[in-house]
């Protein structure tokens, strides 16, 4: 562990829920497994709400990010639907994952089955304050791609 980080405090919902598991020692991300009784099967295009079994205690200024997991998508065509989802540190309850099929079969989704990977996330809090104008940069408001332009000139 490394130094000045405190454990997150987890808690097990569902004497059935898969352990959090990281695919190496330097993944960033953890993978979080579907908790349940049945199979699930995941129609093209549809979305599914997904138990884990887990809660959170994210630390303030912490965000908790539901990702996809990449050899799932690219094999299985399933991924979060929100991607990226986001865990707020102030919720404590389950967390759910919102699977959608991308591919053109349908899946099936077992217990066990591992879904989607989180990650912790340090974020600011502004506070805003409104001006009338904005101090000038050298992109100014280029939009999409301006940059890009701008180099070819």
């Amino acid at each position: 562990m490394m130094t000045g980080h405190k454990p997150i405090s987890i808690r097990r919902l569902h004497p059935d829920a898969h352990p959090l598991r990281r695919g190496s020692s330097q993944a960033a991300g953890t993978d979080v497994a579907y908790v349940g009784d049945e199979i699930v099967a995941v129609r093209p295009g549809q979305v599914v709400k997904l138990p884990t079994g887990w809660a959170f205690a994210v630390p303030d200024n912490v965000g908790m990010m539901i990702l996809p997991r990449s050899g799932l998508s690219t094999k299985e065509g399933l991924r979060p639907a929100n991607t990226p989802g986001l865990l707020d540190p102030d919720y404590r309850g389950e967390l759910f994952v919102a699977l959608e099929n991308f591919s053109n079969e349908t899946k099936a989704v077992y217990p066990g089955h591992y879904i989607a990977q989180v990650m912790f996330v340090p974020f600011y809090k502004p506070l805003f304050q409104i001006e009338n104008v904005l101090n000038e940069t050298e992109r100014g408001d280029g939009g999409f791609g301006s940059t890009e332009e701008r180099g070819r000139g």
